[in-house]
């Protein structure tokens, strides 16, 4: 069972396009994002574990929007132990910043999906011989949606998740070269510089699932 929600999980990010990342230390801020976020229609999430009760905010998500239609990861992950803990606090997906094999080891021994961040051909097909099927494209500021049409070159099969340098503006240029999905984080969850509250992240959520809707009926 654990292996067919791994393909599920995995599916709906591809269905619903964007992986909504939270990355914020103020934990009741983050927790007004997710749910900003849902109730939008961006059903992925990903709090990032760059900050302290990181996991918390992973835990309180999950419980304070228990029965609604959601996926919810952890980010940022680059150990293993990490990785369990955010699987063990509800985490059904792992995303990391590096290629760290401790970490998809881990999560191969949960049965949870991992996206491990890539800059090369190299990593991308390493990524596949340990068992992921969908990589991280990171920094996406400076490798580019070109990265993605130059990586499926020579490795087709390997989906690819941009993040760092995507925004509403970019979107088609992505997609037009391939992504899987895309990650966006400050453009969802900040405004003017600060964490924005849950009426703005809604509406920025809700922009972008129609944004991402026109801009692929259009390839």
């Amino acid at each position: 069972m654990r292996k067919i929600r791994k393909l599920e999980v995995m599916e709906t990010v591809s269905s619903v396009g964007v992986v909504g990342i939270i990355r914020t230390p103020d934990i009741p801020a983050a927790i007004e994002m997710g749910r900003g976020m849902i109730d939008g229609g961006v059903r992925v999430l990903e709090v990032s574990l760059t900050f302290p009760g990181s996991l918390d905010v992973i835990k309180e998500i999950r419980r304070e929007n228990s029965g609604k239609d959601f996926i919810l990861g952890a980010g940022t992950v680059g150990d293993a132990p990490s990785a369990r803990m955010s699987i063990l606090a509800g985490a059904e997906f792992i995303v990391c910043h590096c290629l760290s094999e401790e970490v998809i080891r881990m999560c191969n021994r949960y049965g949870v999906a991992c996206t491990p961040g890539v800059q090369t051909v190299t990593e991308a097909v390493r990524a596949l011989e340990l068992g992921c099927d969908v990589v991280k494209a990171f920094p996406g500021s400076i490798l580019g949606p070109g990265f993605i049409k130059a990586v499926h070159g020579p490795v087709p099969y390997v989906e690819i998740i941009p993040v760092g340098g995507v925004s509403l503006n970019n979107l088609g240029d992505w997609f037009s070269a391939g992504a899987y999905a895309v990650g966006l984080g400050s453009a969802l969850t900040k405004e003017e510089g600060r964490d924005a509250a849950y009426e703005t992240v809604m509406k920025k959520a809700r922009t972008t699932i129609e944004t991402i809707k026109a801009v692929r009926s259009d390839k």
